[in-house]
Order: C-alpha cells, then structure tokens, then sequence
C-alpha cells in the first residue's frame, strides 16, 4: 500500500540476496518502469552498501540481519560488514553488470542482441521519439491519398466538427496514429492491413443494414397517421407516450437508435391508447382495430428482431473511416521506419514476446553473455501485458534453477491503464502463471500522520463496497473488493498526529477556500514549498495556478512548466521567425509584443529590429549560436532563468538528430507546440525551490507533501464517451481483428457489452485508485474540497450521485464507516485530528537563493576566453596540476559531507557523476581521512550533533553569501570555509561577512574558521 517503504523492501531484497553470496551480483536482475526509479534504486544500494561497509548503525542494517535471524541464518553478522565492502567494490569495479534497468531499457538491450534471430538490420536505430517518425507518415498519408482515404478523411473532419473538436486534421490524425505504437493494435496489425481491401464492401452492408431497418419503420408511421386523420383523430387524442412514435416516424424526426417507450410496447389492448375519462374513446378504439393496433405490433416485432443488428451497424459505421485511415497510415509508418531503419520502443515487446520462450533462454543468455537467477520488479500494477508475457519466460527459469523472484506492485495504484498497464495482471494473471508465489503485505506506513493513515484505512474499506452497489457493478464486486482487502495500514509515525479536513461546498466557492486554507496554513509556519495541490486535470491545475498567483501565492503547474510560458523564450522564437523570413508580419507583431512587455513602452521597438537587421550573419549560423546572440544583442535581463537554459538545451538536443538550422528548429517548434503538456518542452524546477505545485493525481504517484490540499475532490468516476479500440471482437465481427467504438450504455443492447462493461469496470476502479493515491500523499495534512451533491430519497432508499463527491458522501454516512461521528452533515464537513505546529524548527527568516548570472557570451567569444585561462594552468608542471586538481576536489567533497559516516557514499556519488576517477576517489578519501586526524574539531563537526547547511546562499542588502560550511546547534551557530592556498585577509574578511550576516539572522554565539586543506590546519577567524 501506499507509504509503506516498497522501494526500501527492494533495497533490501537485493542486498540480501548479494550479501549471502557476493558472487550473486552478475545473475541479479531489477527492474523498474522510470528511469528516476531506475538511479533512484542504484543510488540507494551503493549508498547502504557504503553505509553497511563502513560498520554504521543503520535501519536498513537492523532489518537484513532481522530477516537472516527469522530465516536461521547463522554466522552471517561478524562478516556483513567485510561482504558489504566486498560487493561494492565489484559493483563498482564491474558497473555493467550492476543489472538495475528500466523495463524498456531491458527490452532494447535483448532486441540489440538478438537483432539477427529477430531479422532486423543489423544497425537499425532505437527511436523514442514516435512523434517525429508519426508527422512524417502524416505527411505521406496526404501526400499519397487515394480518393478513398481522402473521402475517410472528409468524414473523419466533419465527426470532429460536429463534436466540436476543432479542425486541425493534422494533429487530430496523429492522434489516432498513436493507436499503432499500442499493444493492442500491434496484436491485430496484420488483420486490420489484410482487411483494407475488404473496408468499402463492410461499409456497404452495414449501410444496407441500416437502410433496411429504417426503411420498414418510416411507411409504418406514414400509414398511422393516414388511419387517425381518416378517423377525425389528432395525436393529442391518445394517451401520452402511445402515438409518439408513429407521429415522429411519418414526420421522419424520430431517432431510431432509441427503442420504443415502455408505455408503447405495453399496448395490447385498444382502451391502453387512451385516458380512462377520454370523450373520443370509441373513436379511438376503432382506429386501432382498424389498423393502428397491427401497425404497434410489427414495430415492436421489428425492434425485437433487428434492433441489435441495426445498433450495432449505426455504432460501427461512427468510426469505420478511423478503420481505414489507421490501415493506411500504418503502412506509411512502416515504409518510414524501414526508410530511416528503425525500431520503436512500442515494437521491442511485441517482437520479443513473440520470439522468446523457456527453450530459448540459454541461447539467449548466451547473447547476452549474462544469466538470471534472481529477478526483482517494480511497480509491477503499471506492466502491460506484452511486457508481462515476455519476462515470464524468465521469470519461470529463475524459479526452476533455485533462484528467486520478488515482484513489488498495488492495485491500489494502478491509475495508468492509458498507457498500457494492466491491473489485472496483479489482481489475478500474476498467481494463475506463477502458482508458487506467495503473497506478503506491506502493512506499515511510513509516511503519514497516524489520523490520515487510520482515515484512509476506515474511509477505502467502505468505499468499495459502496461502488460495487453502483449500476452495471454487480459482477465485479468480488474484483473491487479484492482489489482493496489490504487496505488498513498500521502507523509508523505515532508522534505525528496528523489531520484531514473535508469540506462540502458550492463549486464557485472552491477557488476561495482553496486560497484561504494555503494562507492560514503558512501563518501556522508551513513554508509554500510544503504544499501540493492534486487535481484530476492539467486544466484544473492550470486554473488553480493562476487564481493563486493573482493572490501572491507562489504555486506552479506542468503548463507554467512549460517553455514557452516564458515571455522570453517567446521574443527569442519571435525574433527567430523575423531572421528566417523578415517578410513575416506577424513575427514582428509577436515580437514588439513581447519586447514591450519584457521592457516597457518607454524603449523604441524600432531599436531591436534595427540591431536584428544589423545581424545579417546570424541567419547562416546554428539555432544554438544564434539563440545565445539574440539573448546577449537583444539585452535580455541576464539572470539565469531556467526557461532560456531548457530553449538552450532544446536546441542542442535537435542539433544532435541533424536539425542543426533556424528553420529546422522552427519547424521542430510549430509541430512540438501544437500539442498539450509536450515532455520534451517541459521546465525542470530544481526539488529545493520554496514554491506550491499543482500537478495531476497522476503525475504525483510516488511523491509526497507534508501539506496536500484536493480542492476538486467530486470528480467524475463514470466514464466519458471516449472511443476505444474493442477487443476480441464478438461474432460476427471477429475476422476484423479490432473496431473503433464509442464507449457508451448503448452498447448493452448489443454484442458489444462485454466489452463494455469491462471497460466500465476498469474505469471506475482506476478512479477510485486516483482517489486512494490523492488521499495518501500527505505527510501531516489533508485538504479535500468537494462540490455539494443532492441526494434522492431518503433512509435506506438514500440515492448518492455515482461520483467521487457522491461516493465522500455515502461513505460518511455508511453505518461501516469508523469515523462517521467526525462528519457534520448540516455543515458539510468532516474533521479529524488536530492541528499541530510543523515539526520543522523554523526560525522564520525566509531563505532566500539568489539566481546566478547567465553564462551565455557566445561561442567564440568562450573559446576565446577559455584559452586565455588555460595558457597559464598548461604552463604548469603535472605535478602541480595534479595536486590543484586534487586539492579542488577534497574542497568540494568536503563541502558536500553531511558527515564523515556518509564520506564513502557522497565520494561514490561523484564517481558515478563522472567527477572522481576511480583512483582519485582513493586519494581524496585518504586526505580527507588524514585531514579529520590532524584537525580533531572536525570530528565533532562532520558527528550527527548539527543541523548542516552546505553552500547556502544566503542574501543580504543585495549581496549574494555562500559559505562552503554553516553548523547550527541551538542558537549557537559555526562557520567554516574550505580553502587550499594559505592564510590571506581577504579569506578572513569573507568569513567575517558569512559571521555577521548569521549573526543578523539571530544566532549567538557565531564562530568563524578558515580550514587549509593543503596544509591540514585550522584557524580561528575574530
């Protein structure tokens, strides 16, 4: 469950099973799904090895020793230590074979090996990025259109607009090409490709199929209304709801999709057609012995006999150009990806599964030159099929050679069903394929406050009874409950009371509460960095961001995030579109836009397009070269903003696939912009800055905040009529592989409802998942903001709207429900726990990082200035570059020493940066170690007695201050900066600056140190 220390039970697995046997390491395989997970996993693993080699107390020492006792492991403590040292060592020595990988990466590195079994070419090249490969095929589906595909094309257009959904055709047609990078569609390629000559005749009869049906009805209608006018009868002369058919049947407005009402379909006798006090009942009477009567009975023998064929050919014929249009955009994909020889990360799984079996393993560990007997996984709620089906060859190997398999997964979790992950797979396929396995839970949380932790035990074993009681559920009860009988949780934190707070409320009143809630909680002490706001939207967290923004209230989302919200990245690519073509008025409209924005009405806009003019060369130049210029001729304010570094970084990252030019990049630019939320146009914020996030359910699994605030917490649960691509298909569709359909209730009444309702299902659960992953990311308080539901009913017949506001509520009144005494039902609000100060001791002086400068001055002018700096360091002997060189790295290694307990991981961590070679981490550590025994105060200073503040910029009176070392114990507070040359006053002076400003923040007494790496002494700044 959440917050209860997975990656810390991985960890542990794995170092288990290598410290038993150090020579284990090469046949130890871990797999993760992110690449953060990925570094995450293998830093923490070096750094425990380094911490268990090094002899500490660790938990993560206490727990691998537990586990060897409970398992009779014996003789094993006397010699962790030594086997600690020893496994970092090889993996260190032998980092290739340090098997911690992301899924994918695993996947590339089998299809590499085996690329000649798997027929590829042999130099093929691993493409991630689909986008690019699916605009090219795009193109050559318009460039090529037969007048078939531009008649699917017309039809695929006019379905948008009439749901609104604009006209941009390009970006709308990529989007339905994304189905090809999908398992599903790669499971039924072939006979969708094998189908597209067949496509026209399918058109043809479920058109016929259609006519058919609606054909019948019409003349049906035509010949009541010619009965009732002969008898003297109007339709206002029956009963409601018995001639309303046949009324809109002869007047052609009647939607045949919809069955007869109930009222007409219960017609049997002649007085049913008319009230009981009717003046024209024989009249009425007579016209339905005369006809109309025999009219109702073959309407609702046709209903009965070819509603569902009719049904299902009017929900087929919605979407069947989509059938066509990805056939051909498939085979323009594939003339593409065998044009550049690619191989997409979408294709790896579905070759592999289909070439990889249990007799091949040893062939193919031989490829690979390795062998897996223990295999770890992660995340395992979010592996899809495919991916599934092509580990378990491997896995089931590993279980018949005596190894072992550890999979880590929640259902509870798994809110990623969009991008291929399978629940089901945890759920049930897992214990089907691997009867061995047994089952353990994770039943302790780490994370948050004991009152959360017991409100999410209480609130998630009620809710899934209460969704399995909603319509079309019933047969899926046993699943949802399944899904969360491991709920309840047990609280690490005992100390931490913790607090949830959920209020009901007007949706217009949200925004508002939301606002005052984050300030009264910073006025507790909280800092705005403390804060997450979850919605279930990029929309909602966009709409979030600037409201509170507008109230001074830092908050950032992804779309804040994302380059071009920034004014200046926009004047550069506006001055960028003026270079390519000066002819272009709107670039200079854009571009005086933000100039005057950036800089005031006060400055000539005349003046930058002169200069613009006056940099003729810079047309010809690379878009990174040119960028820097612009930044510098057009006097951007040279601060360094992450928003011109990420543009900088952009353009280097299309110059590496060949886009080297302004018009190369532009084009990259319009196509990249044009989508929502693009990953590669994403900003990275740095993790300390002191600002709120709002951010998706989504985006935020697997992190977490002492202060979460959900401030549309009602959300819909049920749903949308998306269109899905259904699978297997019911007869007699079968031989089509897949279909495009619009999930909607309609299809209970036709073959289709399995499929349905198993969409349906998954929906649902998912939500409630998206629910449980918001409700658990606190540390110490929640916040939930819910829109006020009317209920129908009332006492046991109590209807709740089938929504996440809907479900809050019935779980607060269900009679299961532990705190249901907390919720006051007149006020709309549920409390538990108390307030309590921020644990943080925080002694409310802002802390303030100043931006550096912008390095950027232009290439050649860098070179020149590099050189210029180099000439004298080249002038030296190697000797004493060597020892400068050492000298700055036991500086910087020292500055980043929490402790001298952590000294081996915080080198190792350099080593993996590339910054220490594996020889210089020996000597840094040796000098360091030689150090701390010449100067005996820094055993007292690098000890767990301090709160350390390393290389902190510190701001005053418009001055920048970083102190290489701040100790703080009390008010007491130690100053010390690291330096290798001797003793000067201007060292003196700085250290006497970084003591004053301490002493300004309220600390008393301030000592201040100067500590001479090269000569290993110590002196007392006064």
């Amino acid at each position: 469950s959440a917050g209860s220390g997975k990656t810390f039970a991985l960890v542990k697995a794995y170092l288990k099973l290598v410290l038993l046997d150090p020579a284990r390491y090469p046949h130890v395989l871990a797999i993760t799904f992110t690449n953060d997970a990925t570094g995450e996993m293998k830093q923490r693993i070096l750094h425990e090895l380094a911490l268990l080699a090094a002899d500490q107390p660790t938990q993560m020492r206490a727990a691998i020793l537990a586990d060897f006792k409970a398992a009779g492991v014996v003789n094993i403590a006397g010699v962790l230590t030594q086997r600690a040292g020893k496994v970092l060592q090889s993996l260190l020595h032998d980092y290739d074979r340090f098997y911690i990988s992301t899924i994918d990466a695993f996947f590339a590195q089998l299809v590499r090996h085996l690329a000649r079994e798997l027929k590829l070419n042999l130099n093929f090249e691993l493409d991630v990025d689909t986008g690019r490969a699916l605009d090219e095929a795009v193109d050559m589906l318009f460039a090529t259109a037969t007048e078939e595909v531009l008649d699917w094309l017309e039809r695929f257009v006019l379905h948008k607009l009439d749901e609104d959904k604009g006209w941009h055709i390009k970006r709308d047609i990529a989007g339905l090409g994304r189905m090809l990078f999908k398992e599903d569609y790669l499971e039924v390629a072939k006979t969708i490709a094998r189908n597209t000559g067949k496509l026209a005749t399918f058109i043809e009869e479920l058109q016929s199929r259609i006519k058919r049906f609606e054909n019948y009805l019409t003349p049906l209608g035509k010949e009541g209304m010619q009965i009732i006018e002969k008898a003297g009868l109007t339709p206002d002369d029956f009963k409601r709801g018995t001639f309303t058919i046949i009324r809109k049947l002869a007047a052609g407005t009647y939607d045949f999709t919809e069955k007869p009402s109930a009222t007409f379909a219960k017609l049997t006798q002649p007085p049913d057609w008319h009230t009981k006090n009717s003046d024209k009942a024989n009249l009425v009477q007579q016209a339905v012995r005369d006809g109309l009567g025999a009219i109702q009975q073959k309407i609702m023998t046709h209903y009965d006999k070819g509603y569902r064929d009719y049904l299902e050919a009017r929900i087929i014929m919605q979407h069947i150009y989509s059938y066509g249009l990805l056939a051909v955009l498939a085979g323009k994909l594939r003339a593409y990806r065998e044009s550049q020889n690619l191989v997409f990360v979408s294709d790896m799984v579905y070759i592999l599964h289909k070439a990889i079996n249990e007799k091949e393993l040893p062939f193919i560990y031989e490829k690979i030159g390795a062998r897996f007997r223990y295999i770890l996984i992660d995340e395992f709620q979010d592996t899809s099929r495919y991916q599934w089906r092509t580990l378990l060859p491997f896995l089931r190997n590993a279980l018949d050679e005596g190894g072992e398999l550890m999979i880590v997964g929640d259902v509870k979790q798994s809110i990623y069903r969009w991008r291929g992950g399978e629940m089901e797979l945890l759920l049930h396929q897992a214990a089907n394929d691997l009867p061995a396995v047994d089952f353990v839970t994770l039943d302790t949380n780490y994370r948050s406050g004991r009152q959360i932790v017991a409100f999410n035990n209480a609130f998630f074993q009620v809710a899934p009874q209460v969704v399995a009681g909603w319509d079309n559920l019933s047969g899926f009860a046993a699943d949802l409950l399944k899904a969360y009988a491991d709920v309840e949780q047990k609280a690490h934190k005992q100390a931490l009371e913790g607090y949830v707070e959920v209020r009901f409320m007007p949706l217009a009143e949200v925004l508002e509460a939301t606002c005052k809630t984050i300030k009264q909680t910073l006025k507790e002490g909280y800092r705005t960095g403390d804060i997450l706001l979850l919605t279930r939207s990029n929309k909602e967290a966009a709409e979030l961001a600037r409201y509170l923004l507008d109230r001074d209230i830092k908050v950032i989302s992804e779309q804040a995030l994302q380059v071009q919200s920034s004014d200046k990245v926009q004047l550069i690519i506006s001055a960028l579109r003026y270079l390519h073509n000066q002819e272009n008025l709107l670039a200079v409209g854009y571009f005086n836009f933000y100039y005057n924005r950036l800089f005031g009405t006060d400055r000539s806009l005349n003046e930058p397009l002169t200069r613009l003019d006056e940099q003729a060369a810079l047309r010809q130049q690379p878009a990174y070269e040119v960028v820097e210029e612009l930044i510098i001729h057009l006097k951007i304010p040279a601060t360094d903003d992450i928003y011109l570094q990420h543009l900088l970084d952009l353009c280097l990252s299309r110059a590496a696939k060949g886009e080297v030019s302004i018009a190369d990049f532009l084009a990259w630019w319009e196509e990249e912009t044009a989508y929502d939320n693009s990953r590669q146009l994403t900003v990275s914020l740095p993790d300390d800055a002191d600002t709120a996030r709002a951010m998706t359910v989504h985006k935020a699994k697997g992190l977490q905040a002492r202060v979460v605030l959900v401030p549309y917490g009602g959300f819909k649960m049920k749903p949308e009529s998306e269109i899905k691509w259904v699978k297997p298909l019911p007869d007699p569709y079968k031989d089509w592989g897949t279909l495009p359909l619009t999930m909607k209730k309609d299809l209970l009444q036709t073959r289709f409802d399995g499929a349905y309702l198993k969409d349906y299902f998954a929906n649902i659960l998912e939500s409630l998942n998206i629910l449980y992953v918001a409700f658990t990311r606190p540390v110490e308080r929640l916040h939930v903001f819910v829109k006020d539901q009317t209920k129908a009913g009332s006492g046991k017949n109590k209807k709740y709207a089938e929504n996440a506001a809907g479900l809050i509520q019935a779980v607060f009144e269900h009679p299961g429900f532990a705190f249901g005494g907390h919720y006051e039902a007149a006020a709309g609000r549920f409390a538990l726990g108390t307030h309590q100060a921020p644990l943080r001791k925080d002694d409310g002086t802002p802390v303030i990082i100043e931006n550096q400068r912008y390095a950027g001055s232009g290439l050649a002018a860098r070179l020149a200035i590099d050189q210029e700096k180099e000439i004298d360091y080249l002038l030296w002997s190697a000797e004493r570059q060597q020892r400068l060189r050492l000298g700055r790295l036991i500086h910087q290694s020292l500055a980043l020493l929490p402790t001298l307990a952590e000294l081996d991981a915080v080198l190792l961590r350099q080593q993996q940066a590339g910054i220490l070679g594996v020889t210089e981490m020996e000597a840094v550590k040796e000098k360091i170690l030689a150090l701390f025994e010449a100067v005996p105060e820094l055993h007292d200073w690098f000890g767990d007695r301090y709160e350390v503040l390393t290389e902190r910029r510190l701001v005053a009176d418009g001055r920048t201050y970083i102190p290489d070392r701040v100790m703080l114990h009390g008010q007491q507070a130690i100053v010390v900066d690291f330096k290798l040359a001797v003793a000067a006053d201007k060292y003196r002076e700085q250290v006497r600056n970084y003591g004053a400003q301490l002493a300004r923040m309220g600390y008393e007494p301030v000592a201040m140190y100067l500590l001479f790496v090269d000569t290993q002494t110590l002196e007392q700044v006064l």
